[in-house]
């Protein structure tokens, strides 16, 4: 085997999955997004949408256009790989390769596995979120999705790489365990996405009876985000709310005051968004080492 730089190209492409990304694929990373931002306008309207806000390109709208633009050209997966060592990687590929269960297999019914896959995906979600929130190496990492100070429907992308490739471990296990075809994974997926644009977005709505028992409302997002310490640790839930009611850590205001999203003393957002990214990586190393 020569190891010319032909050959660690090719790898590297595989390994990243570079090899796979097609126009057709960036399309569709960028029809929901864009199917979101121009429901929004019409909810909203243009003057408090969040493509106003891009357009006018702020330090914090920059940062969620620049991780809007490494996940749309799949380079998480690569920065990732560089920010932890690849050890993330490696184990994901060794689970994979050695454990497949497929429990789902026996399950007839696309139907039932979308709705299934998409609760157990949720509650590992709530269970990650928390653990984020919990460990003070995880929380540096991921203050740097928090350290928003307006959603621009965009944030929800707003993720440094090493706590993404991390999620993408944790996100293995239930299709590991259960199993799911590909159109099981494409609809768990695009119905994440969409969700996840809308509840980032300038919508302030509780969406009533949903909003409350069902379904993450952009208000209880919102309320998550919030610089004030009587909400921290509130909300956790990605998709449904219920698990929050039913581990105690949902939140609701009586009134619909306006709500300050960011962080506390935030430090970033006032250089630019390389130094942003490094200065994220290095807290949680400290942070990490600390303990």
């Amino acid at each position: 085997m020569k190891f010319t730089p032909e050959w660690f190209i090719e790898n590297l492409k595989s390994v990243i999955h570079y090899n796979e990304l097609t126009w057709k694929s960036v399309l569709l990373f960028l029809v929901v997004p864009f199917a979101c931002l121009v429901i929004e306008v019409f909810v909203v309207g243009w003057r408090n949408s969040s493509a106003k806000k891009l357009m006018e390109f702020s330090k914090t709208a920059q940062t969620d256009v620049a991780c809007f633009v490494i996940h749309v050209f799949g380079l998480y997966q690569l920065v990732g790989i560089v920010f932890t060592l690849g050890v993330f990687y490696y184990a994901y590929g060794f689970i994979q390769k050695n454990i497949a269960l497929n429990w789902l297999d026996v399950v007839p019914s696309n139907t039932a596995k979308f709705f299934f896959m998409l609760l157990v995906g949720d509650f590992k979600n709530y269970i990650r979120h928390y653990l984020l929130h919990y460990f003070g190496w995880a929380w540096q990492l991921h203050s740097f999705h928090h350290s928003a100070q307006q959603f621009t429907m965009l944030t929800y992308l707003r993720s440094h790489a090493a706590e993404t490739v991390l999620t993408t471990f944790l996100d293995l296990f239930p299709f590991i365990i259960f199993g799911a075809n590909f159109e099981t994974i494409a609809a768990v997926y695009l119905t994440r996405e969409a969700h996840q644009y809308l509840i980032h977005s300038q919508l302030s709505s509780s969406w009533g009876f949903v909003g409350k028992y069902i379904l993450v409302s952009p208000l209880a997002h919102r309320i998550h985000h919030s610089v004030d310490p009587l909400h921290y640790g509130k909300n956790l839930g990605n998709t449904f709310i219920f698990w929050d009611r039913l581990f105690g850590t949902y939140y609701m205001p009586a009134t619909n005051a306006s709500i300050e999203i960011g962080l506390p003393n935030n430090p970033y957002n006032k250089s630019n968004f390389l130094y942003d990214y490094f200065l994220c990586y290095f807290n949680s190393l400290k942070a990490l080492f600390r303990n």
